[in-house]
C-alpha cells in the first residue's frame, strides 16, 4: 500500500542572496532512514534547488514536493564556488518537522535563526472590525511618557496593575489568615517596588485558596490583602489548574513559535478558549469595579490578553497598557491560531503594548496588517 503524501514547499530567507541555495534531509519513521526521500538524503549532488521569490528577493523557494506523512529532517546549503557550505541550525544539527493529518504545508526558515510552519490548508475567518484610533506605534517613548506622566511625576493618581497571579500567598494557621511574599520571580519584586513609590494602587490577581473557604473566610483575606494593596479574583481550582494547562500547553509554546502541522490547535484551544475567556471576563469584571475615576491599567503577560477588549466594552475610555514577559510569534505561525482575530482585536484596544525587543513587536504589526487588515506607521 501507498504511503500517503503531503505537499510541501520550503522557504529560505536571508540578506545574503550572492550564492545558489539548496535543500537536502531525509524522512525519518521508528529510526529508519528513508534514502528515497525526494530531497537527496544529506546527498549534496541529489539535493533539491530552490529559486528566488519573484516577490521577495530575500526568499528562495521550492518547488512543490511530494512526502510522506511522517517526522522529516532537512537542512539548507549552498555551493559557494567548488565548496559546499551547509547553513547551521538553531534547532540542533538538522531541522525537523512532522507532516502528518495535513495536505499542504509551507516551512519556511529564517536564515538558521528561526523556523515556522504554516498548514496551507487553514482556513481563515472573515477579517474583524478593529476598533479605530486606538493603536499607534513609535519607536520613540513619547507616547509612553504621556501614558504615564501623572504617575511618575507625582505617584498620587490611581493605578492598576494585572497578573494572573497575586505577588503574594495567603494561607490559613491557627484559624487565621496570614499572607507573605511569594516566593516566585519577577512579579514579588515588582509589587514592593509598586507599592513603595506609589500611593494609589491596587495589584489584582487571582488567590489560590480551598474551593471550601466561606464567605466569611473571604472578607477577611480581602481586608488582610488591602492593607497590601491587593485585591483578590477568585476562581474555583478546576478552573484554575485548566486555565494554567491552556497557558502552558498551548499559548506559551505558540508564542515562541513552537508549532509543527501535527498539532491541531482547533481540537486542542476549542475546548479551553471559553475558560480562557472566563478567567479573562472574571479580571475584567474586578478591574472595573475598582475604577472610581478613569485609572491607569497595567496588564501583564499572556494570561490577559482578552482583558482589553472586555475592559473597554465596560469602559471605552479605560487607559490601558499590556506588556508581554514573552515573546510574539511570526505571521506564518500567528495565521494557525484558530482565535487569532479575537487576541488582536483586544490587543487592539490597548493605548500602549510592551514588548522586550524589536522583533516581537515588528511580529505583532505584520499580524495585524496580514490578519486584521490594520495599517500602521512606524515613526
Amino acid at each position: 500500500m501507498e504511503t500517503e503524501k503531503c505537499k510541501a514547499y520550503f522557504h529560505y530567507v536571508c540578506e545574503n542572496i550572492e550564492w545558489p541555495v539548496r535543500l537536502s534531509g531525509s524522512t525519518v519513521e521508528l529510526g529508519t532512514v528513508h534514502i528515497s526521500f525526494l530531497i537527496g538524503c544529506w546527498d549534496p549532488s541529489k539535493s533539491l534547488p530552490l529559486v528566488k521569490n519573484p516577490s521577495n528577493q530575500k526568499e528562495f523557494i521550492s518547488p512543490e514536493v511530494a512526502l510522506p506523512k511522517r517526522k522529516i529532517d532537512f537542512k539548507f546549503l549552498k555551493y559557494v564556488g567548488d565548496k559546499i557550505v551547509w547553513e547551521p541550525s538553531s534547532f540542533g544539527d538538522n531541522y525537523s518537522a512532522y507532516l502528518s493529518n495535513h495536505k499542504l504545508v509551507h516551512i519556511t526558515v529564517n536564515e538558521g535563526k528561526s523556523m515556522a510552519i504554516l498548514r496551507a490548508d487553514t482556513k481563515f475567518n472573515k477579517r474583524p472590525e478593529i476598533p479605530a484610533q486606538r493603536w499607534k506605534c513609535t519607536t520613540d517613548l513619547s507616547e509612553l511618557r504621556k501614558f504615564t506622566e501623572k504617575i511618575v511625576s507625582t505617584g498620587e493618581e490611581e493605578l492598576i496593575v494585572a497578573s494572573f497571579e497575586l505577588p503574594l500567598i495567603v494561607e490559613k494557621k491557627n484559624e487565621h489568615w496570614i499572607t507573605e511574599l511569594s516566593d516566585k520571580p519577577f512579579y514579588p519584586s515588582l509589587y514592593k517596588f509598586i507599592a513603595e513609590k506609589y500611593k494609589n494602587v491596587k495589584w489584582v490577581g487571582y488567590i489560590n485558596i480551598p474551593d471550601t473557604a466561606t464567605e466569611k473566610d473571604k472578607e477577611e483575606i480581602e481586608k488582610l490583602l488591602n492593607q497590601h494593596k491587593c485585591v483578590p479574583v477568585y476562581l474555583e481550582k478546576k478552573l484554575s489548574a485548566e486555565f494554567r494547562n491552556y497557558c502552558e500547553e498551548v499559548l506559551y509554546p505558540f508564542i515562541y513559535n513552537f508549532l509543527s502541522p501535527s498539532d491541531n490547535l482547533e481540537q486542542i484551544a476549542s475546548g479551553y478558549w471559553k475558560i480562557y475567556k472566563t478567567v479573562n471576563n472574571a479580571f475584567a469584571s474586578t478591574i472595573i469595579k475598582l475604577c472610581n475615576s478613569n485609572p491607569i491599567i497595567w496588564l501583564n503577560d499572556i494570561h490577559l490578553l482578552m482583558c482589553p477588549f472586555m475592559i473597554v466594552r465596560k469602559n471605552v475610555n479605560a487607559n490601558i497598557g499590556l506588556f508581554l514577559h514573552s515573546a510574539f510569534p511570526s505571521r506564518e505561525i500567528y495565521k494557525v491560531f484558530p482565535y487569532r482575530e479575537e487576541i488582536l482585536r483586544s490587543m487592539l484596544c490597548c493605548n500602549i503594548i510592551g514588548f522586550h525587543v524589536y522583533h516581537y513587536a515588528h511580529n505583532f504589526l505584520l499580524s495585524c496588517q496580514c490578519i486584521a487588515g490594520s495599517n500602521y506607521q512606524i515613526q
